[in-house]
This record gives structure tokens, sequence and C-alpha cells, in this order.
């Protein structure tokens, strides 16, 4: 389909294959600019299905993932399962949410960051609940630029011990809500 549209406009099945092979993708042409077409192989999801707590308040840890489904471009491995690695340059959005509990009555944060080969992005979330016996959702969105090698963790931190990302088991009538859940896409080369 890409083919006929650039033929469409003049292009030669040659030319075609030549910008194919030196661009890695399908591209296209919008006014006379050359744009990639796909974006193959950046994206995924990773999860902890598990709660995760904090030993001490004031102190940051990385989320620990125990499941991810990703493409050959983006890995995790279970040895080390709090970053997540890329094989290619470029730049990503990453998306999702956590899942808090609270166990007081007396107000308690939670903080949020993303950090890239070990450095923040330089800003962070932070969700106060003042609520006993309660969850909260807390969704997540950056856009981080990457380089071949480069890894990522989602790291947090609370205030009260009281406070902890939870993942909580089915029940008869809905499937099991995850303590974090991450969405990786790739949106440019």
């Amino acid at each position: 389909m890409i083919g006929l549209c650039i033929l469409g406009q003049g292009l030669h099945s040659s030319k075609l294959e030549t910008l194919q092979l030196r661009m890695g993708y399908p591209v296209v042409s919008k006014g006379n600019v050359w744009r990639q077409v796909l974006l193959a192989e950046g994206y995924g999801e990773a999860s902890s299905t598990v709660t995760l707590t904090a030993a001490a308040p004031n102190t940051a840890y990385s989320v620990i993932f125990n499941q991810a489904t990703f493409s050959p471009q983006i890995t995790w491995s279970a040895a080390d399962p709090t970053k997540i690695y890329f094989g290619e340059d470029g730049v990503y959005t990453i998306d999702g949410h956590l899942q808090l509990k609270s166990s007081s009555g007396s107000a308690k944060n939670l903080w949020y960051f993303a950090s890239v080969d070990g450095a923040s992005l330089g800003h962070s979330e932070r969700q106060t609940i003042s609520s006993n016996n309660t969850y909260f959702t807390m969704s997540i969105s950056d856009v981080i630029t990457v380089q071949k090698g480069s890894y990522l963790e989602l790291k947090w931190a609370v205030d009260d011990v009281n406070l902890w990302l939870d993942g909580s088991a089915a029940t008869a009538f809905a499937p099991a809500a995850f303590a974090v859940e991450l969405y990786v896409s790739r949106i440019q080369q």
C-alpha cells in the first residue's frame, strides 16, 4: 500500500527499495519530506502483579516487574527485574498506572518518577491519600529519549510505610489488579 502511494507520485520501485534500505523502515513523502511510516519493534508492556512495600519512608525504590511482553528491540530480564533495556535509539512514550493502598487515616504521600540510565527525568509526580483502607489509581505518562543500550527504571517513594503499591487478587467477578502496569511505545526513530 505504501509502495503504491509512493509509486503513484512518480517514484520508481528501485528508488523505493533504496529508500527503504537506507532508512530501515518504509517511508512516504508528505510535502516533499520523506517520513518514516512504521516504527517496528518498539513497543511492549511490563507489570508488577504483587504488592510492593517500602522498608523505610523517604527512600526511593525501583519498581520490580514480574512479567513483561516486549518486541525484540526492548528487553526485560527476570535476572534484573527493575530495568527495561532499549535495543535502538529513539523517543518513546511511557504510560501506565500505579495502584496505591493506604492502611491508616493520616495524610501520606507517594512520589513517582522515571529514570533513564540511572538519571531521573528531572520531575516527579505526587499523590496524597488521607483515608484508611483506601485504593487510588495514579496515572503515569512521560516521554523519554534513549540511546541503544539505555535502560528505564520506574522509581517510587513514600513518606509513610502505611502507603504502598498494591497488587490485588482476582475476585469471582473481576481479574487481578496490578500494583504497576507500564506501556512503552516508540514514537520517533
